[in-house]
C-alpha cells in the first residue's frame, strides 16, 4: 500500500468489485487517498472506514465482474 510517499505491507482480507478490506494499515483515516499494489496492478482507492489495524477502501469505479483480481483473491 502507498500513501503520502510511504509504503506499508498490508494483508488483504477481502476484495469485492467496489473495494478492498486490508489489515495492518496504520495511520489511515477516512477520506485518505491510497494506492494498493495487488497482483501486479496499482489500484487507487479512498479509505471509507478505519478501525484499529483494519481499513475499508472504496475503488473509484467498480471492477469488472471478470476482473482477474477478484479470482486471485477469492480465498481471502
Amino acid at each position: 500500500m502507498h500513501f503520502e510517499g510511504r509504503s506499508q505491507s498490508v494483508i488483504v482480507r477481502g476484495v469485492s468489485r467496489g473495494g478492498i478490506k486490508i489489515e495492518f494499515a496504520y495511520g489511515l483515516m477516512p477520506g485518505d487517498k491510497i494506492e494498493i499494489e495487488l497482483s501486479g496492478r496499482m489500484l487507487q482507492g479512498t479509505v471509507v472506514w478505519s478501525v484499529a489495524a483494519y481499513c475499508g477502501v472504496e475503488f473509484p469505479s467498480l471492477l469488472d465482474e471478470d476482473d482477474p483480481i477478484l479470482a486471485s483473491c477469492k480465498s481471502h
